[in-house]
């Protein structure tokens, strides 16, 4: 099923179908820094908007050609910007000029160097600006908010209740998630325990490896398997009981080979193979001081505190034995029915509201 397939039967929380949108153009400023988790959730988001009625014109500070392909087949104008990545006075000139050529009503930032560079963008055109982060608001999100008086996207209540005591704008959004019936997957390797994500530094690979090895001695009878997202060719595990397998992006395929999906990242914003792995009832192991935690009910999964190696050994040993949660039905979850029409909805009050609001700070956040 599409985007627009799932907007087109989506409803409010009384069954009635959401109305139409009118267009609205709307300049999106995405930085994905190349990883491929990213640009899997920057995609999801820009493909609900144009499927909601959105005319949108991406404009890329450091995303690969690839993403940039795929945006253009969803029928957006996609533009690099120079290569300066860091926001400056040329930078955002440049960015001002693009946008005021096509007449852009709101501007909208994925990425902390587009978040930078987008509101102080939409100060100068004098348009609305929606910050919406990749994971846990930081505090340069929330100053740059505050500071400008954009609003902050945000997607757990954790997060909207750090914006609020930050003095922000801010709306909780759910993420767009393709919602067809999802049935148990038939594992072909239960046994297996896997890793998926860009091997970066912020995604803590090494913990997973250190786990892996010492559960490995223990547990001769479990596989395995990181699943290293990116175009360069992948660096050699350093254990043994490790299979790396090379992939340039994410597919929901990979996850028939996992049996218990371990997340480590320090700061993922909610990545797609996971919320993939809930929806099909992959057994999960997750950081409890994380981000991802805050989407799923006790019972749905295996936690630990985050970087403790220990705690993540114990945690991944009670998910293998423990076999695949329930999967969820999709009006169970936060990325409802309404997802893609939430995320359109959002930017609809970001627009309406810029009339009311008279250079201040906003007055808490709102659901959308």
């Amino acid at each position: 099923m599409s985007s627009a397939d799932i907007l087109a039967t989506s409803s409010d929380s009384t069954g009635r179908p959401l109305a139409p949108h009118a267009p609205l153009s709307v300049g999106a400023v995405v930085d994905t820094e190349c990883d491929p988790g990213q640009e899997a959730l920057a995609l999801r988001r820009l493909s609900a908007l144009a499927a909601a009625g959105c005319d949108i014109e991406a404009f890329t500070i450091d995303a690969s050609r690839a993403l940039e392909v795929k945006l253009g087949k969803e029928g957006m104008v996609v533009r690099r910007l120079g290569r300066q990545f860091h926001a400056d006075w040329p930078s955002v000139r440049e960015l001002a000029a693009g946008s005021r050529r096509s007449q852009h009503r709101a501007l909208y930032c994925m990425g902390p160097r587009a978040h930078a560079r987008g509101v102080v963008a939409a100060r100068v055109l004098h348009v609305p600006a929606a910050i919406h982060p990749y994971a846990i608001p930081s505090f340069r999100d929330l100053s740059l908010a505050r500071l400008t008086g954009s609003t902050v996207f945000v997607a757990t209540d954790a997060s909207l209740g750090q914006a609020r005591l930050a003095g922000c704008d801010a709306l909780l959004v759910h993420t767009p998630m393709r919602l067809e019936g999802r049935d148990p997957m038939a594992l072909q390797r239960p046994a297996c325990v896997g890793w998926v994500g860009a091997l970066r530094e912020a995604n803590n690979p090494a913990l997973f490896e250190r786990a892996a090895e010492a559960l490995g001695r223990e547990r001769p009878d479990l596989a395995f398997v990181m699943v290293a997202l990116g175009a360069a060719p992948p660096r050699a595990s350093p254990s043994p009981r490790i299979t790396v397998v090379p992939a340039d992006e994410f597919r929901p395929a990979q996850l028939a080979q996992i049996g218990t999906l371990v997340h480590t990242g320090f700061d993922d914003g909610c990545p797609v193979a996971w919320m993939e792995a809930y929806l099909r009832g992959v057994t999960l192991v997750l950081p409890v001081d994380g981000f991802v935690d805050a989407f799923v009910r006790p019972g749905e999964a295996h936690f630990y505190s985050s970087g403790y190696l220990n705690e993540l050994i114990g945690a991944i040993a009670a998910a293998v034995d423990s076999g695949p949660h329930r999967t969820p039905w999709p009006q169970e979850l936060s990325a409802s029915g309404e997802s893609g029409a939430s995320l359109r909805i959002a930017l609809d009050q970001v627009v309406s509201r810029q009339q009311k609001r008279s250079g201040g700070l906003g007055d808490g956040g709102e659901r959308c």
